[in-house]
């Protein structure tokens, strides 16, 4: 066994990418059916989603997550997400479109950049909100109607965030 392996650090790492590769390639022979003539591509993606999936969540990080956390945090995902597509489905059939879109900037107080970077991608699940960019603690968000105020939405979802690691 290389020393890599053996330290417990090795370990950890060694194991989470295999829970990756497998949980990626299980999700790739779902959404194929279990088609195997397209394995090549399947393996690309599988692979280029272990590496993305590295690069947002390290190795190790999921020992330090807080199991009632992501439970409240699937929750909400959830709601939030069928709150979000009825409010869109709403401006668009609504006769009169209560559109008056613009941007916001928000800094954001979550330390790891992982976790500033879930809330980039979840942002998008509260009502009438996308997020645009993520510089660092500073993230542009892009609303369907200014006169909303979305800070208190963003202060929520960061704190449901926050409570899946601490971090």
């Amino acid at each position: 066994m290389s020393a890599t392996l053996s330290h417990p650090s090795g370990l950890i790492r060694a194991r989470s990418l295999a829970i990756r590769l497998v949980l990626f390639a299980a999700g790739w022979l779902i959404l194929t059916e279990g088609d195997l003539r397209d394995l090549w591509i399947g393996g690309a993606v599988v692979l280029l989603g272990v590496a993305a999936s590295c690069r947002v969540l390290a190795p190790g990080t999921l020992s330090r997550l807080r199991w009632g956390g992501l439970l409240r945090f699937t929750v909400f995902f959830l709601i939030e997400s069928l709150r979000g597509g009825i409010d869109v489905a709403w401006r668009a059939l609504h006769p009169a479109m209560p559109l008056s879109p613009g941007w916001t900037e928000v800094t954001l107080a979550l330390r790891g950049e992982g976790s500033r970077v879930l809330l980039a991608w979840t942002v998008s699940l509260l009502p009438g909100t996308a997020s645009v960019h993520l510089d660092g603690h500073r993230l542009v968000v892009h609303v369907l109607c200014e006169a909303e105020s979305v800070d208190a939405a963003l202060r929520r979802l960061e704190k449901m965030i926050e409570g899946l690691s601490g971090a």
